[in-house]
């Protein structure tokens, strides 16, 4: 048997091929990375590679976030032959603080979030900074009820996280499909921002689309203007359909450029979502956006599929 094993290991350290990592500062906050492998590597296994590297990269020189601004796959030829090879290069930077109250909580701490079904067999998304890294997580229904939620997958690039609750949760949340969302279009954020502080239930707070864009340009988020505070994170942005056209994420809460910036705050676009979503066989129902309602409507809506979510680390 310990033969066999030892086989086993041979082979699946042939087939994945033993990868390398290495990378060029290219200024401005700019680095090429490359990861390589031996001619037997597998490309998914050099993707990780790569994504482990421009974290490592990023910590390196102070930042905390990456976007990938070019990113290829295929053969370097060198002496000994054609290598497999992703090289790509990001961009770095620091992403504004985020809107929950579970960053950074020693052992044993409480943090408080939102989240909303997006299954009717108890699927909730939220934030992966909400979710991520709990010990035990619990999710409170509309009705009171409180049950114990596991952690099916999470993205921590893109700030997301399913997690998942045993009772059946009819009412969900349905997704923009078309139109897109607009610079200018109103929005409404729904959560449970400050909760011992403010109502035990669902707040609602009103915006529109500010930009189709977040920090350092960044393609995957929308600026909201909608007010957002701790404990919003996870909560749903709706248009005035009360589709979701966002998942809130983070926001400024201090002095920027010797200025406080008023109601800037960022919300991931559905098209992340549901890619996400996707890749771990989520359904979830998209809908056209051609009725508009009234937001005490979509606030009623909302309430039966925007759960209250605890974290304990």
């Amino acid at each position: 048997m310990r033969n066999l094993a030892a086989c086993w290991l041979v082979i699946a350290a042939i087939l994945t091929g033993c990868s390398s990592s290495r990378d060029l500062d290219l200024g401005g906050n700019r680095y090429m990375v490359t990861a390589t492998g031996n001619s037997y590597a597998n490309f998914s296994l050099l993707e990780q590679t790569f994504a482990q590297r421009a974290q490592e990269v990023a910590r390196l020189h102070g930042f905390d976030s990456y976007r990938v601004i070019q990113l290829s796959s295929g053969f370097e030829h060198t002496p000994l032959g054609p290598r497999p090879t992703v090289k790509g290069v990001v961009f770095l930077y620091n992403q504004a603080k985020t809107m929950g109250s579970n960053s950074a909580r020693p052992t044993g701490a409480v943090g408080t979030a939102t989240a909303f079904v997006v299954s009717p067999d108890g699927v909730l998304l939220t934030n992966a900074h909400v979710a991520g890294n709990c010990r035990e997580i619990s999710v409170r229904q509309l009705d009171g009820t409180t049950s114990a939620a596991s952690l099916l997958a999470t993205d921590a690039t893109n700030d997301l996280a399913l997690i998942k609750i045993m009772a059946p949760t009819p009412d969900i949340a349905q997704f923009r499909g078309v139109p897109d969302i607009r610079q200018g279009d109103n929005v409404i954020a729904v959560g449970f921002p400050l909760h011992d502080i403010l109502s035990a239930g669902t707040t609602l707070t009103t915006g529109t689309v500010s930009a189709l864009a977040g920090v350092k340009n960044d393609s995957r988020t929308l600026q909201v203007s909608a007010p957002l505070q701790h404990g919003n994170s996870g909560g749903p942005v709706l248009d005035q359909s009360g589709n979701v056209v966002g998942i809130v994420s983070s926001g400024f809460d201090k002095p920027l450029d010797g200025s406080m910036p008023q109601n800037v705050n960022f919300a991931i676009k559905t098209t992340v979502m549901r890619a996400f979503m996707d890749a771990n066989g989520i359904a979830y129902r998209v809908t056209q956006s051609d009725k508009p309602l009234s937001t005490a409507e979509i606030g009623e809506r909302a309430r039966k599929f925007t759960d209250f979510v605890t974290c304990t680390s």
